[in-house]
């Protein structure tokens, strides 16, 4: 009986100390949650910027820069997830942007570094950011396996480098001329696809009665959460 009772009291000397302590109020815990979310894609852009202009060891020239800030800034949502609503305007703001604009088109003349710069953003945000997935389209066959090849080059390039990165955790699921799948070492599955596309966009209005067309050349991503429904 007199050892119940030392347990009954231990017990309840617990509840006693708990009780003492200042409670969190709802308000509080959330301030608190939005902060850490923040912080957490404020982290991933900055990595992966990081990345972009110093991890692959590579000179970018002022137009490529400007391309990927451009990249980065249509993207913003994916490195935020489920709380870019919350953070969208402190966001928009830092960077001087009016409202967030998720198409871009490029037009650069040949050889000017367009693969090199939208493969360098791919890599980037592929290393970067744990379960990202990324599509995208090329002319043709040959293109999209150029691309892929560009890709995995840097990649391969910010691993040996390994100055923002390392190789350990980032384990192969499925690797072909199409598709880079792999496992990342903070959690999520990396996927990077690459594929011929067949999209054409007619020039409007047609110089002569034949229809004119161009192809494009598309770049999709996409954060898991953030998908979900709600």
């Amino acid at each position: 009986m007199h050892l119940l009772h030392i347990e009954l009291l231990r017990h309840c000397n617990k509840d006693y100390e708990a009780s003492k302590q200042p409670l969190i109020t709802r308000f509080e815990r959330a301030e608190s949650n939005n902060q850490k979310k923040s912080v957490n894609g404020d982290v991933l852009v900055k990595r992966t910027e990081d990345m972009f202009f110093h991890g692959f060891g590579l000179q970018w020239s002022p137009k490529q820069a400007e391309i990927f800030k451009a990249l980065i800034d249509s993207s913003l949502p994916i490195f935020y997830g489920d709380e870019w609503d919350e953070n969208a305007n402190r966001v928009l703001k830092a960077r001087g942007l009016s409202r967030l604009q998720q198409e871009i088109l490029v037009v650069m003349a040949r050889r000017n570094g367009k693969t090199m710069v939208v493969s360098g953003a791919a890599a980037s945000i592929w290393l970067c950011v744990p379960g990202v997935t990324i599509a995208v389209f090329s002319v043709g066959k040959r293109q999209a396996g150029m691309f892929m090849t560009a890709a995995v080059e840097k990649i391969e390039m910010a691993f040996k480098k390994g100055t923002h990165i390392k190789s350990t955790g980032f384990n192969k699921i499925h690797a072909s001329q199409e598709i880079y799948n792999f496992t990342h070492p903070e959690g999520g599955k990396q996927f990077l696809g690459c594929y011929p596309g067949s999209v054409k966009v007619r020039k409007w209005p047609p110089a002569n009665e034949e229809s004119k067309y161009f192809y494009s050349f598309f770049l999709i991503l996409g954060f898991p959460h953030f998908w979900k429904k709600k």
